[in-house]
């Protein structure tokens, strides 16, 4: 976990020595972070040149470069077209004994690539106009022989630039076997009579009692271009980028987990003022009122068919609170939802298939969702309509992040601008690819500034510990303010940017006092206390506050880190479409709790029967051995 330290000058307010209270804070205030040393922050706030230093204009002309987003412009290999980049490469030598070649993925698309091994490395030599920032961007299809993520070293002209380019991570692609075999035959997930075969070799799919229960996770070997580097702890959402000089830049990609096979690599930089704002005058001229579309009202997809996710955790569950969670399930185990505690890692992706959009143009995205795990505080997911294919690189605003607010209801939300209003997303005619990518959103930044004041405290509390012991003598005067004033002092330093923290995330909140901000606000007048009467920290419960105060704050972080979300269904809907409902009137919800009581007496949903499958038919005897306690 990256451990940032903050400078206190950037955000001390006035404080008043009577009441140990700071004055308001404008909450537009920046934070300005100092991370440590070697970290990715560090590297990037070193950096001299910024995004707008690199001369974007020798690729705007230029469609052989342009990949599809406004604003990204890519520098590939010397070979320039992304064909076939890998007849340039230095290996170490100590690569799989495929080597470079030729190789097919699970759909028989073939390549030129490089098969790369756990202890090997390859190198490519790039050449860029310009000094600057750049993202590394690759084509790639992960080796199904292993399982985990993809962790490898970025060395740039023969160095680590920061502590997170030592294992940079890659994605691998699963998806549910049942549906991808179904569609592979030419059955439709929508159809919900079809979703489920009596194959029990195949599908583990429905018990005698009725019940659904989830299916086989596969692994599939398929390229996936259009991809970037990401820091595999999570701390950062954003693509890694690095510093290339201006000229020739020698790029070593050295394996540390996993294997692959590399077919392209390339760097493209993001323009500071690529806007949402530009993004949408960019389709000025190609944009088709959705709204007008006759007769059509909408596609929907269920969120338990994902087409592809990264992780084989991500697979269905069931939801039988609500009457109106598709499809119901009154009676029998349904699995009809998707999400909870299996998604909420930083970085974990879903993505789905939507059909049948009429005409291309921009449209708004509407998501049935819960959101009843993490108290407290709201979870984020970033929004991209077809990331990775070919031509195109998705979009990733801010206004392209949702945010899901606690509740114990399901609730139809949708992401939006700074206006208020629905974000509109670019589709195709015909068929789109929607991802959902779990990301602290919002809540990123202060993330980071609450990991410096930990840091920052716990040293402080080494320090007095050092002098007072783990218990301190309530009679003794240990003059805490003389032996170690630097340690005082920063005490309120860092319950200034705590009480920055508390007040950019009750705006974030919208205002609304929660678990974590009344913890915060508990913990800053506790800072204070401790700067104005430092033998306050020897007096009995003193030095066990601020130890509760460092345990408070990391659980506020790692809670912050922890994105669950369930989801039911996605819905494209047309411009200036409504949301639909979450729920529906009170009679339906009658009918269905009547119906799952009515059940109750029929069906035994606790135990487990495969009853029907001839894998599970055969009996088996359990012998126990009964234990005699001692008297």
């Amino acid at each position: 976990m990256l451990l940032i330290v903050l400078i206190s000058a950037q955000f001390c307010a006035a404080c008043s020595s009577s009441s140990g209270k700071t004055e308001e804070i404008d909450i537009d205030t920046p934070f300005v972070p100092v991370y440590s040393a070697g970290s990715y922050g560090e590297f990037l706030q070193l950096q001299s040149r910024t995004l707008d230093d690199v001369d974007h204009t020798i690729y705007k002309d230029n469609d052989k470069y342009n990949v599809g987003q406004y604003g990204f412009y890519p520098i590939r290999t010397e070979q320039g077209d992304g064909i076939n980049p890998i007849t340039d490469i230095k290996s170490s030598g100590n690569l799989s004994e495929d080597g470079v070649g030729v190789f097919k993925d699970d759909d028989g698309v073939e390549r030129t690539a490089v098969h790369t091994s756990e202890d090997g490395y390859v190198e490519w030599t790039i050449s860029v106009p310009s000094a600057g920032l750049y993202a590394l961007g690759i084509d790639y299809m992960a080796d199904k022989s292993k399982s985990g993520i993809l962790e490898y070293s970025i060395y740039i002209n023969g160095e680590l630039q920061y502590t997170e380019a030592r294992s940079a991570a890659l994605d691998r692609t699963y998806v549910d076997k049942y549906a991808f075999e179904l569609e592979a035959d030419g059955g439709k997930l929508t159809d919900l009579s079809q979703r489920f075969q009596q194959n029990a070799e195949v599908y583990c799919d429905i018990d005698s009692e009725g019940n659904e229960s989830r299916g086989v996770q596969m692994q599939r070997q398929i390229w996936t271009d259009n991809s970037t580097f990401h820091d595999s702890n999570g701390s950062y959402t954003e693509p890694l980028k690095f510093y290339l000089k201006s000229g020739e830049n020698v790029v070593r990609i050295s394996s540390v987990r996993g294997l692959s096979y590399i077919s392209d690599i390339y760097f493209y930089t993001i323009p500071s003022d690529n806007r949402y704002t530009d993004y949408l005058y960019a389709q000025q001229g190609k944009e088709v009122n959705s709204a007008s579309v006759e007769g059509w009202t909408g596609s929907k997809v269920q969120a338990e068919y994902p087409t592809s996710k990264s992780d084989p955790m991500l697979f269905a569950t069931f939801d039988r609170a609500s009457a109106f969670t598709e499809p119901p399930a009154s009676t029998n185990i349904k699995l009809n939802i998707i999400g909870g505690e299996r998604w909420e890692t930083i970085g974990q992706w879903i993505e789905y298939t939507v059909n049948d959009i009429p005409e291309s143009g921009l449209y708004k995205i509407a998501i049935r969702y819960r959101q009843n795990l993490s108290a407290g505080i709201f979870t984020s997911r970033e929004i991209t309509v077809n990331t990775g294919e070919e031509g195109t690189k998705g979009e990733n605003f801010d206004e392209y992040i949702v945010q899901f607010p606690y509740g114990g209801n399901w609730e139809v939300t949708t992401p939006t601008d700074s206006s208020g209003d629905a974000s509109l997303f670019w589709f195709e005619k015909g068929t789109n690819k929607i991802r959902l990518k779990a990301v602290t959103g919002e809540l990123t930044d202060l993330v980071n500034a609450c990991d410096g004041i930990i840091l920052s405290l716990q040293s402080d509390y080494t320090r007095i510990t050092a002098i007072t012991g783990g218990d301190p003598d309530t009679f003794q005067d240990y003059n805490l303010a003389e032996t170690i004033p630097e340690v005082i002092s920063d005490l309120k330093s860092q319950g200034d940017i705590l009480d920055q923290i508390y007040t950019k995330l009750l705006a974030a909140l919208n205002g609304e006092e929660g678990q974590y901000t009344a913890q915060i606000k508990q913990i800053v007048n506790e800072l204070y206390a401790m700067y104005e009467d430092p033998e306050s920290i020897t007096s009995a419960g003193g030095l066990r506050n601020l130890n509760s105060a460092i345990t408070s704050l990391g659980d506020f972080s790692e809670s912050c880190r922890l994105q669950p979300i369930e989801i039911d269904y996605i819905e494209v809907l047309p411009a200036d479409a409504a949301l639909p409902e979450a729920e529906g009137d009170a009679g339906q919800s009658i009918l269905h709790q009547f119906k799952m009581f009515f059940a109750s007496f029929f069906q035994d949903l606790n135990s487990i029967s495969g009853e029907g499958h001839p894998e599970y038919e055969e009996e088996v005897e359990i012998w126990t051995t009964p234990v005699t306690m001692p008297s």
